[in-house]
């Protein structure tokens, strides 16, 4: 099994980008494809296109659609959603949410798994617009607090187990 170490430094070398946010979750992408099964039936994920809309992975037998978010917490109450509206809309879609969290010393990684019946609107919290000067200029993000998150047993690929 490849090191999340080897998935970070793949996407820095085939891509041009600065962000560590976009580094980290395409290489936290490409990690869950060949690490992680589907959390509801035991066959493997691909990869949506690129910037489809809160979708990053699907299910190959079930369709069941995941969206991947990758965070260097420690704690894990309340991840960085997306475009606030667009969320709240995707609540009715059946988007289940695997979680990485990873250490940028060690490189080490605990995914999590999050049932979308588990993301009520209450979840849900608004953050502050982006100011009038900014290049998205009014753009509203959100919080998706996590409630009932289950770790996912990777070397098992397919067995989510409660905490």
């Amino acid at each position: 099994m490849k090191s999340f170490e080897e998935y970070v430094n793949k996407v820095r070398i085939n891509n041009n980008w600065k962000s560590n946010s976009r580094i980290y979750g395409e290489a936290g992408e490409l990690w869950s494809i060949d690490n992680i099964t589907c959390q509801r039936c035991p066959s493997s994920l691909i990869k949506c296109k690129t910037n489809e809309k809160s979708i990053d992975l699907i299910c190959n037998e079930c369709q069941q659609k995941y969206q991947i978010k990758t965070s260097k917490r420690k704690i894990l109450k309340k991840i960085i959603g997306a475009e606030y509206k667009t969320t709240l809309d995707n609540l009715s879609k059946n988007i289940d949410y695997i979680i990485l969290l990873y250490d940028p010393v060690t490189y080490l990684i605990e995914p999590f798994y999050v049932k979308t019946e588990n993301i009520t609107t209450e979840c849900i919290i608004p953050r502050k617009p982006l100011s009038i000067t900014a290049r998205r200029a009014g753009w509203q993000g959100c919080y998706i607090l996590l409630y009932n998150i289950d770790k996912i047993d990777f070397e098992n690929k397919y067995k989510a187990i409660c905490i």
